[in-house]
């Protein structure tokens, strides 16, 4: 080939950086990668004495939580109760916790940690 997959690579995922392209501002900003959101989902900021509770260092980079669509039960596998809770501060605990895990298990040299724990098996590749 001549390269234009690579291209068109690089093009979706600088084009999805830039301004209006998502259609809302923040909508790429929880993305792998992305430091942890540390507010609510009222805007409110998470207070740094949860964010170290749940042993995220400052400006760390974590990847993305395991994300979750109807039906809520399929093939054996079901929603975690806490995303259908309806409790928004619940969910967003919820969510940096996963990546953490995630990011501890699958990459922890972005958190600087001496050795990866064990894969445990999340239903997701």
């Amino acid at each position: 080939s001549g390269g234009e997959l690579a291209a068109i690579v690089l093009i979706d995922a600088i084009t999805r950086l830039l301004p209006g392209v998502l259609g809302h501002d923040d909508s790429a900003s929880e993305d792998s990668f992305s430091s942890p959101n540390t507010t609510n989902p009222n805007g409110n900021p998470i207070s740094p004495k949860t964010l170290r509770s749940l042993g995220i260092p400052e400006n760390a980079k974590l990847l993305d939580c395991p994300h979750y669509t109807r039906p809520r039960y399929w093939e054996g596998m079901e929603v975690p109760e806490v995303l259908c809770s309806g409790d928004h501060e619940a969910v967003a605990k919820w969510r940096l916790e996963q990546r953490l895990m995630r990011t501890k298990q699958r990459r922890p040299d972005l958190l600087k940690l001496d050795k990866p724990l064990p894969n445990e098996d999340d239903g997701c590749s």
